[in-house]
C-alpha cells in the first residue's frame, strides 16, 4: 500500500492504468478482426465448395449429353426408326438425366435446379449446342449463398465412349450391318448398279485430314480416309439431326461421307452420300477415281476439286 499512498505513486498508477487502456482495446480489436476472419474464411470455403460443385455438375451436363445422343442414334440405327423433331427428343432426354443427376447432388447437399433451354445444331457440324440454366445452392446453408447462371456448351458428336451411329444410309438403301461398316445390297436409284455390295461408314468419325486436299496427294491418304469411312463438313451435306429426321436438304452445316464402291464402271451416281441418296431429283454423276483394283468412287469436278482429286 506503500506506492498509494505516495503522491508520486498515484501519478504512476494513474500512468500504468493510460498505458493498458489500448492495450487491452488493441487485445479487444485483435480478438474481433480474428473472429472476422473466421467468418469471412467459413464464408470463402462455403462459397467455394458450392462454385466447384455447381461447375462440376455443369460439366457433367456434357456427359449426359453426349451420352444421350448416342443412345438416341443407338436406337435409330437398331430399331430402324426416323427421329422426328430429333432435337426436341434429345433435349427431353438431356432434362431426364439431368434431372436424376439433381437428385444424386441433393443426397450430397447441394440443391440443383437445371433446366435444358434448347438443343440446336452448331455451326460445326460435328458439335450441337445445349443452352441451360442452372441454380444452386447449399443445403441448410445459413448464409443463403447461390449460384445463377446461363450457358451454352458445344457438345461432341465424335467421341470413342459415346460414338454416334449414322441412320440416313438405313433409311435410303438396302443395307445391313457388318461390324462397323454398312453394307449395300442395292440402291434404288443406281441404275449402273456400281454400288452392290458397296460400303459406308455406322459410326461418325471426323476425318482427320483437316485440309481437305492432301487426300489427292497419295493413294494412302484417300485410301486411309475411305477405309476408315470418314467424314467431312459439308455445306450441302446433312447435319446430325437431319440424318435422325431423314431429311434430304439440310439448312444447317452438314456432313458427308462417301459410299465405297466395289464395282468398276466410267461413270456413275456420285458417291457424296448426301448425293447418292437425294430423292429430290438433285443427283448426278461423277467420274471414276480408281483406289486399288477392288475399291473406287465417283466424283463431279466440285468434289474432286474440294478434296484435291
Amino acid at each position: 500500500m506503500k506506492i498509494i499512498r505516495d503522491n508520486y505513486g498515484y501519478i504512476n498508477s494513474i500512468l500504468v492504468l493510460i498505458l493498458l487502456i489500448p492495450i487491452i482495446l488493441l487485445m479487444l480489436l485483435s480478438i474481433s478482426q480474428n473472429e472476422i476472419l473466421v467468418n469471412n474464411s467459413v464464408d470463402i470455403f462455403e462459397g467455394n465448395v458450392l462454385s466447384t460443385k455447381t461447375n462440376d455438375f455443369i460439366n457433367q451436363i456434357n456427359i449426359i449429353s453426349m451420352e444421350s445422343m448416342h443412345n438416341l442414334s443407338y436406337k435409330s440405327v437398331y430399331d430402324g426408326v426416323v427421329i422426328s423433331n430429333s432435337s426436341r427428343q434429345l433435349k427431353m432426354c438431356i432434362q431426364d438425366a439431368v434431372n436424376n443427376l439433381s437428385v444424386d447432388y441433393q443426397h450430397k447437399g447441394l440443391h440443383v435446379d437445371c433446366r435444358i433451354i434448347n438443343v440446336v445444331a452448331s455451326t460445326n457440324p460435328f458439335e450441337y449446342n445445349v443452352y441451360y440454366r442452372i441454380n444452386s445452392s447449399v443445403i441448410n446453408d445459413s448464409s443463403n449463398k447461390k449460384v445463377s447462371q446461363k450457358g451454352c456448351m458445344n457438345v461432341s458428336i465424335v467421341n470413342s465412349e459415346y460414338p454416334v451411329y449414322d441412320p440416313y444410309p438405313l433409311f435410303n438403301a438396302r443395307v445391313h450391318i457388318s461390324g462397323n461398316e454398312y453394307v449395300y445390297d442395292s440402291i434404288e436409284d443406281d441404275l449402273s448398279n456400281a454400288y452392290d455390295g458397296a460400303d459406308s461408314g455406322l459410326i461418325i468419325k471426323k476425318c482427320v485430314y483437316d485440309d481437305y486436299t492432301l487426300h489427292g496427294h497419295s493413294n494412302n491418304s484417300i485410301g486411309d480416309c475411305l477405309e476408315n469411312h470418314y467424314y467431312h463438313l459439308s455445306h450441302d451435306g446433312l447435319c446430325i439431326f437431319c440424318r435422325l429426321e431423314n431429311r434430304s436438304s439440310c439448312i444447317h452445316n452438314g456432313l458427308e461421307t462417301f459410299v465405297v464402291s466395289h464395282v468398276h464402271s466410267n461413270q456413275s451416281v456420285v458417291s457424296a452420300d448426301h448425293v447418292l441418296f437425294n430423292t429430290t431429283g438433285n443427283q448426278y454423276l461423277g467420274d471414276v477415281i480408281v483406289i486399288n483394283n477392288s475399291s473406287f468412287i465417283y466424283l463431279d469436278n466440285g468434289h474432286r476439286s474440294k478434296y484435291g482429286l
